[in-house]
């Protein structure tokens, strides 16, 4: 009886290790079959990612949502590299009255004096330069359009009332074209230009942009807030002139990202920077440098 009993439990455990081995051959044969599908299938990946050629990649669009607000993200517009060397001096304006009539040191050096301002229009004139529009900018870096005279471009920060009195007034006598990018909640305020005075400026030829509704600083301002500035902005100034507006001023040079995504969603074409530097054909439109011009700036050795 004490024989049968070791054998029934010999054969128990042997039965069991068989079981076990049974389970342990499957598992490794189950493991096998996964390795092998999955080697396959990354090798397909790779070759169906071959097939794609490399000079033909797909376009991905990124879209930004928040609330109703959805802005969709365009790959970076550069000029076409027409002219390699040329360089383009924008020229940065805000006040045209005389720094001695302010004692704050940020607004002295943001006026240049309607005589040194006068002074500095005659120079570029003697010196071969000929201003343009900062909508013709793209047609001269591609070559497009033909320049005879070296191309400069002169812009006006804000939309200060010495702007109509000094700048436009100047620029009018000398048949000179100015870029002036105005903060439209200022119009018609103290200070400012009235609506009528950018009316008659845009009639002579001025080129008009925007410079947000409220001077706000873009970099730290949120989508839907960064979305009603430079769309209202703009709507406010083409009902006011009925002409499309185009062209962007970063207040105080601040942006982000989501700027340079909501511009191009808004059609804006050009916007300009307080970076320091010549435009070539090398920037992205909207990230354009300037050069900063104060009562102490000498031509001469600021432009080539």
């Amino acid at each position: 009886m004490k024989k049968t009993f070791k054998q029934s439990i010999k054969i128990s455990v042997i039965k069991k290790l068989r079981f076990s081995r049974r389970y342990i051959f499957t598992g490794i044969g189950i493991c096998i079959v996964l390795f092998v599908l999955v080697f396959l299938g990354g090798y397909s990946s790779i070759l169906s990612h071959k097939s794609i050629p490399q000079s033909q990649p797909q376009k991905q669009e990124k879209r930004v949502s928040k609330g109703q607000v959805i802005v969709s993200a365009q790959k970076s517009v550069r000029f076409p590299l027409a002219h390699q060397n040329l360089k383009v001096p924008i020229l940065m304006f805000h006040h045209i009255r005389d720094p001695r009539s302010v004692n704050d040191r940020i607004q002295k050096n943001l006026s240049v004096s309607p005589a040194k301002f006068k002074i500095d229009l005659e120079w570029l004139r003697g010196h071969g330069y000929q201003p343009y529009s900062i909508d013709d900018l793209t047609g001269i870096l591609s070559g497009q359009i033909v320049v005879s005279k070296k191309p400069v471009i002169l812009t006006f920060d804000d939309g200060y009332e010495d702007n109509y009195q000094a700048a436009f007034q100047n620029l009018k006598a000398l048949s000179m074209v100015g870029n002036f990018y105005i903060i439209t909640g200022a119009v018609d305020k103290p200070n400012y230009m009235t609506s009528g005075q950018l009316k008659e400026m845009s009639r002579e030829g001025m080129v008009i942009g925007s410079h947000t509704i409220s001077h706000l600083d873009l970099a730290r301002a949120s989508l839907s807030h960064q979305v009603r500035e430079l769309t209202d902005s703009k709507e406010f100034l083409m009902n006011l002139l009925n002409k499309d507006i185009d062209d962007f001023c970063y207040p105080s040079g601040k942006y982000n990202s989501l700027t340079l995504m909501i511009e191009s969603s808004r059609g804006y074409k050009t916007a300009v920077t307080e970076n320091s530097g010549f435009a070539t054909a090398a920037f992205n439109p909207l990230q354009l440098p300037r050069l900063r011009i104060t009562e102490m700036t000498n031509f001469s050795r600021l432009l080539p």
